[in-house]
């Protein structure tokens, strides 16, 4: 069951505002965030107090690449391929940024159109080389293709 948070700020009138510490004597109670008619067992529709506060999470891959630990750091790319976003090219400037930003050894290019589909559009995208396609085919038959680029590219062998 959903608790409110304990905060000195709490809508007045909640069954939590009669029983709030001492510590928060004199702080008045919240002006925003009781919904008419809501129950105390319910959280409430929006935050309570301010504006929602966003904050950057960690880039895990980059700093997974970045220990040195990981053997092959491999990555994916989901760019637009729209003239307007500098088509195919804009992508692969795009990936390949991503690929040095990120320390990586190669990165999976696909486009918006793979969202949602049971098929996808891919390329296989190492620093120094020419973008080399995936093809077109259903997302289970492209990561059989990624599999095998990447085991070439790392130098990996596959089990049995």
């Amino acid at each position: 069951m959903w608790s409110p948070p304990r905060t000195c700020c709490e809508p007045a009138g909640s069954s939590w505002s009669a029983r709030r510490p001492t510590s928060c004597s004199g702080s008045p109670p919240c002006a925003t965030g009781a919904r008419s008619g809501a129950s105390p067992a319910s959280p409430p529709a929006r935050p309570a107090v301010g504006p929602l506060a966003l904050v950057p999470n960690p880039d895990v891959l980059a700093t997974l690449a970045a220990t040195g630990r990981v053997r092959c750091p491999v990555g994916f790319a989901l760019e637009s391929l729209d003239e307007r976003a500098g088509g195919f090219a804009g992508a692969v400037d795009r990936a390949r940024a991503k690929l040095a930003r990120k320390g990586l050894r190669a990165l999976v290019l696909n486009g918006l159109e793979a969202m949602e589909a049971g098929t996808s559009e891919a390329w296989w995208i190492v620093a120094g080389r020419e973008p080399e396609p995936l093809g077109t085919a259903a997302k289970q038959e492209l990561a059989r293709s990624i599999v095998d680029h990447v085991e070439a590219t790392c130098g990996l062998a596959r089990d049995g």
